[in-house]
């Protein structure tokens, strides 16, 4: 075992190719996949050395900003107790009020009150719906999610209840059909728990 000051994280943009997903020890292509016209050698077009000492935050989802043209290949559920970045999209005038108050609950939505947001910067990016485009920012925040429940369909029972059941965030998976976009969603019910890091303009 290595030191944690003595390690780093290479970060490198990828052109993936043809993929496939193997997603149990017996799977017939686990060790041959390439041999079935997957790709193998990755093709690497940019490099960056990362250091960090902050064991607490989740590296596999920080946001490093990826390059135009870059995505992330999916977003899993986010693990109870890890700090993520987030984003929350607003008007400029809201951005405002909230570096100067703080976040505060909603009253109501989809998942119940709660502070709403995403580590999707393209689905924050998208609100508010009913704004134009120059009137609206996007607020990076870190959060600490605390217990976090996956609210996966419009009849969950605990849809708007999940804070009484000692949840602390609830999330929306991508793709599941909970929102029309498709993208994650998650709900902080302590707006305590979320700090700001900067606020992001539209460009």
């Amino acid at each position: 075992m290595y030191p944690e000051y003595d390690r780093v994280v290479i970060k490198v943009k990828v052109r993936v190719g043809k993929v496939i997903m193997i997603n149990n020890q017996n799977h017939q292509f686990q060790k041959t996949w390439h041999d079935h016209g997957f790709q193998k050698d990755s093709h690497t077009v940019h490099c960056r050395t990362l250091r960090t000492t902050d064991t607490n935050m989740n590296w596999a989802e920080d946001d490093f900003d990826p390059p135009p043209g870059t995505f992330r290949l999916g977003l899993s559920k986010p693990v109870d107790g890890r700090t993520y970045v987030m984003y929350h999209g607003t008007t400029r005038a809201c951005a405002e009020d909230i570096q100067k108050s703080g976040f505060q609950q909603s009253s109501d939505g989809m998942l119940g009150r709660g502070v709403y947001l995403s580590r999707d910067l393209q689905k924050a990016s998208r609100y508010p719906i009913d704004h134009p485009e120059s009137d609206r920012v996007v607020i990076k925040v870190l959060v600490q999610v605390g217990k976090v429940i996956a609210i996966n369909d419009q009849k969950h029972p605990l849809q708007k209840i999940w804070h009484d059941h000692w949840y602390d965030t609830a999330w929306v998976p991508p793709g599941g059909g909970m929102v029309p976009s498709g993208l994650e969603e998650d709900c902080v019910w302590d707006p305590a728990r979320i700090q700001i890091i900067k606020i992001i303009n539209p460009t």
